[in-house]
C-alpha cells in the first residue's frame, strides 16, 4: 500500500507540471504539432527505459488473452487525452481543467462500483450531488448555453474525464495481466500516430520554435512518460476510486503552479467551484 501512494505522489507532481509545461508548449505551437512532438518523446522516453533497466526487460509481459484490449485502450486515450489537450488549449488558465477534471474521480467511483465490485454507500450519493454542483459552478457564466460549454473547455474536460475514467476501470481490472511499461507505450504510440495523422491532414510543419521545443521535451518526460507510469503502477497497488480521490488535490498545486508561470488565478467562483468539487469527491474516501 505504501508503494501505491508513492507512485501516486510522484504521479500527481509530474502531472501538476504537465499543465503548465503544455499550456506553455501550445501558446508557441499549433495542437496538431504540439501532440505530434509530445509524444514522440513519450515514446522515445520509454524506449530509452527499456534499453538501459535490464529488469525492466525481464518483467514486460502481456496475457495472451488480454492483448485484445490495447487497441481498445489505445483508442479511449486517443480520444480522451486529445480532448483533455484542446481544452488546455483553449481555456486560459490550466487551474481551471484540472478543478473541473476532478469531477473524474466521481465517474471512476461509479464505474468502479458498477463493474469492479469496489467500495460504494448510500452516503456517498451526497458525494455525487456535491461533486456535479462544483463542476457547475465552476463552468457557469451568465451568458451560459450548452454549444459554448462544449467549444470553450469545460465541456470537453468532463467528457475527457469521463472517457478517462471508462479506461481506468478496464484498466484496473487488466492491470495484473499487463505489464505497466506496456501499457504506457501502448498509449504514447496511439496518441503519436493519431497526431501524426492530424499533422498530415492539417498541413503543420515539423519546424517549431526553441521555446516550444524545450517545453515539450520537459513536459513529455513528465507527462505521458514518468506521470503515466507511475499511475499505472499505483493502480497495482490502490483502488481506482481511492487513487483518483487523493489525485485531486493536486489542482491546488496546478493553481500555483500556473500562477507564478502565467501569472494569472481563476475567478472565484472558479476556486469555490474547484474546492466543493474536491469535497464532494472526498466522500469516497
Amino acid at each position: 500500500l505504501t508503494k501505491g501512494y508513492l507512485f501516486l505522489f510522484l504521479s500527481m507532481l509530474a502531472i501538476a507540471n504537465v499543465y503548465i509545461f503544455s499550456k506553455a508548449a501550445m501558446n508557441k505551437m499549433a495542437f496538431a504539432q504540439f501532440g505530434f512532438y509530445w509524444f514522440l518523446f513519450a515514446i522515445v522516453w520509454n524506449v530509452a527505459l527499456f534499453l538501459v533497466r535490464p529488469q525492466l526487460r525481464a518483467e514486460v509481459f502481456v496475457d495472451r488473452n488480454t492483448r485484445i484490449y490495447l487497441p481498445l485502450l489505445g483508442l479511449l486515450e486517443v480520444v480522451s487525452t486529445g480532448l483533455f489537450f484542446y481544452s488546455i488549449k483553449q481555456l486560459e488558465n490550466p487551474a481551471v481543467v484540472s478543478f473541473i477534471g476532478n469531477v473524474g474521480p466521481l465517474f471512476v467511483a461509479l464505474l468502479g462500483f458498477l463493474f469492479l465490485q469496489e467500495r460504494f454507500t448510500r452516503l456517498e450519493f451526497a458525494g455525487v450531488v456535491v461533486t456535479l454542483m462544483g463542476a457547475f459552478i465552476i463552468s457557469y457564466k451568465p451568458d451560459f448555453s450548452w454549444i459554448v460549454f462544449f467549444t470553450e473547455g469545460a465541456g470537453l474536460v468532463l467528457l475527457s474525464s469521463f472517457i478517462f475514467a471508462v479506461g481506468t476501470v478496464i484498466t484496473k481490472h487488466k492491470i495484473k495481466k499487463i505489464h505497466p511499461w506496456v501499457l504506457s507505450v501502448n498509449r504514447s504510440v496511439f496518441l503519436f500516430l493519431s497526431f501524426s495523422f492530424l499533422m498530415v491532414i492539417m498541413h503543420r510543419s515539423l519546424i517549431i520554435s526553441q521555446e516550444g521545443f524545450m517545453n515539450v521535451l520537459a513536459g513529455s518526460l513528465l507527462g505521458p512518460f514518468l506521470a503515466v507510469l507511475a499511475g499505472y503502477y499505483a493502480m497495482q497497488y490502490l483502488e481506482v476510486s481511492k487513487s483518483s480521490v487523493i489525485g485531486s488535490s493536486k489542482s491546488f498545486l496546478i493553481l500555483l503552479i500556473s500562477y507564478l508561470w502565467f501569472g494569472n488565478l481563476p475567478m472565484i467562483s472558479q476556486i469555490i467551484g474547484g474546492i466543493v468539487v474536491i469535497l464532494g469527491a472526498i466522500r469516497y474516501l
